[in-house]
């Protein structure tokens, strides 16, 4: 009688237990699946059509608006740009602090800029606070256009790129601003120096945050040391699979994700934020 009832517990087990291992079957083939796919993101020229015959990728436009709580390993970044951006620092000849953010595609430069432009002790601070996405098709009298439209607040009907600059000197004047140039990839030092013209009138203690991942752009742009942004540790990196797999779901479907192959998932995700969110993105599907 007790071996009978021994084998129908154990029956039951395993029909308790199937749809659960069915569960990390499914996610753990999914993620090797997905590795083969995701693994160009992890070497930057591939991402960026750099080798021979190889097409560019191009980029969404960014937006400064960001969701705090769904960023995961970046608070010391954060913490120390804002503490420099904070500062009264002074460089020889300029009343301007020019800080560069670099990476490779895909580690978070965009997501922190937004971070410390987001930040109330930042909004405070700044009289004027700007945010532009560049792009690589680089446009002196575009960028110019989309600052000056932002410190008015009214849309500007002329394209004359001496009136605007003109305007946007008389605007900045005497304030104190944060500018925030994103994906900045133009290597010609004469387009930065005519770009920047206008905003050495600021007042002392302004700022222009730019992200870029070449190395030669920061050197040209930058007055002060470039801040190189590392990848994210294994822990943040699985945080943000798992918002992105699971966003508010319930605690049971929780508990099923993390039973996938976590050491798997982290690696293959090389530490890059856009590759974390994209493989818990893919993997939603899978939890149920």
């Amino acid at each position: 009688m007790e071996a009978e009832d021994e084998s129908t517990n154990t029956t039951q087990v395993n029909v308790l237990s199937d749809p659960f291992l069915r569960i990390r079957e499914r996610m753990n083939s999914k993620i090797a699946e997905l590795s083969g796919r995701l693994g160009f993101l992890a070497k930057e020229k591939d991402v960026l059509g750099l080798g021979k015959g190889l097409r560019k990728v191009s980029q969404a436009p960014t937006t400064s608006l960001v969701n705090e709580s769904r960023i995961y390993g970046r608070e010391q970044d954060k913490e120390k740009l804002i503490n420099l951006l904070l500062s009264y620092d002074y460089v020889s000849g300029n009343n301007v602090s020019v800080i560069t953010i670099e990476g490779m595609v895909g580690i978070g430069k965009t997501t922190l800029a937004q971070l410390i432009y987001n930040d109330d002790k930042v909004a405070q601070h700044f009289e004027l606070l700007v945010w532009v996405y560049v792009s690589e098709d680089f446009d002196a009298t575009r960028v110019t256009k989309t600052i000056l439209e932002s410190v008015t607040a009214t849309v500007c009907d002329i394209n004359d790129l001496n009136f605007m600059q003109a305007k946007l000197r008389d605007r900045v004047k005497g304030k104190r601003f944060l500018f925030v140039l994103d994906n900045l990839c133009n290597e010609n030092y004469h387009d930065w120096n005519l770009l920047q013209a206008p905003f050495q009138y600021g007042a002392g203690g302004s700022k222009v945050v730019i992200t870029t991942r070449n190395t030669t752009v920061a050197s040209i742009v930058r007055n002060l040391p470039t801040y190189c942004l590392q990848p994210l540790s294994g822990e943040a990196t699985w945080l943000l699979i798992l918002e992105h797999a699971l966003g508010n779901r319930d605690p049971i479907s929780v508990r099923n994700v993390e039973e996938l192959d976590k050491e798997t998932a982290v690696r293959k995700c090389h530490g890059l934020p856009l590759i974390a969110k994209a493989l818990g993105g893919l993997l939603r599907h899978t939890v149920f």
